[in-house]
Order: C-alpha cells, then sequence, then structure tokens
C-alpha cells in the first residue's frame, strides 16, 4: 500500500480497541501480516519480529499461532532465502497443530521451500 503508515495506524488502533478480548490475537496478526506483505530488505526483521511476537504470545491460539509461522515462513523464503528458517516455521505447524487448517498450506510450503532451496533464482520468478 502506498500509505502502509496508514494501514498501520489503523491496525494498532483496532488492536488497542481489542485489548483483553478474544480478537487481539487475530488483530496483532493482522498488523504482522500487513507489515510481511509490504516488507522490504530494510524492515523485512520488524515483519518477523511482529509475526514472531503473535506466535509468542499466543502460543495456544488455533487460528492466529499457526498462521503467524505460515507467514514466517513465506516471509523467510521468499524475502530472506532462509530456508532452514523457512523450514522450521513450517515444522512448527506440523509437529504443533496438526488439525489446524493451516497443515495443508505448511505441506505446500514444504514443497515451495525445497524447490526454492535447489533454484532460489527460478523460484522467485515462479
Amino acid at each position: 500500500a502506498k500509505r502502509h503508515d496508514l494501514v498501520l495506524a489503523l491496525a494498532d488502533r483496532a488492536q488497542t480497541a481489542a485489548a483483553g478480548t478474544e480478537y487481539e490475537s487475530q488483530c496483532a496478526l493482522e498488523r504482522a501480516r500487513s507489515l510481511a506483505e509490504n516488507v522490504t530488505p530494510r524492515d523485512g526483521g520488524a515483519a518477523l519480529l511482529a509475526l514472531q511476537s503473535v506466535a509468542e504470545r499466543w502460543p495456544d491460539d488455533p487460528f492466529s499461532a499457526p498462521a503467524a509461522w505460515l507467514a514466517m515462513a513465506d516471509v523467510r523464503r521468499q524475502d530472506f532465502q532462509d530456508f532452514a528458517g523457512a523450514r522450521t516455521a513450517l515444522d512448527t505447524i506440523l509437529q504443533r497443530f496438526p488439525n489446524s487448517p493451516f497443515v495443508d498450506d505448511a505441506y505446500l510450503g514444504q514443497v515451495q521451500v525445497g524447490v526454492a532451496a535447489l533454484d532460489p533464482v527460478a523460484a522467485q520468478e515462479a
């Protein structure tokens, strides 16, 4: 988004409003996903930190935690070519959340990581 700062400001307001409710983790997740969607080499670390914060703060949340791990895997694979880190994030979903709706995405992610590790240039173009 051209005005990503406005998106983040609205996400911060939503998270503040949701504090202490069942929606707080989802608001934090969406803010972190927004950072990940708009990642640049300069701020990619911020996206990973925000996603990791969601996974650590709500480790047993059946939606937010595995979604955060999946987004971390994508950022690590796509933006940092950190294939080992991406695989670790995907393995976390499969081990800790075997009944999650994100399991199929984690398996697909493992294939994407494997392909990217073999030929990072071709994986970026695909």
